[in-house]
């Protein structure tokens, strides 16, 4: 998916977050990779946010956009180590 998405894909970070469905924890932790995936090229994600401007799981996606609390360590795991990445 961080492949996907550096080359210009954005909509497979889209499914990426989608596909978690109502599993609010899940879509939380496909929302952080995609942050860390956007911290090293973040043009995927503006094009998916010109594309979709109203799409929430976009504005989630984007590095420094909420506070993790506590509870939350903030910490994605790096694509580099992610199985989600290939």
């Amino acid at each position: 998916m961080a492949d996907a998405a550096w080359n210009g894909d954005w909509r497979a970070a889209e499914a990426h977050v989608r596909v978690a469905g109502e599993d609010w924890d899940e879509r939380w932790s496909r929302a952080e990779l995609l942050q860390e995936v956007a911290r090293e090229d973040d043009a995927w994600l503006e094009t998916w946010r010109a594309a979709e401007p109203g799409n929430c799981d976009a504005a989630t996606s984007t590095p420094g956009s909420w506070f993790s609390g506590p509870g939350r360590s903030g910490a994605a795991a790096s694509p580099a180590r992610s199985p989600e990445t290939g």
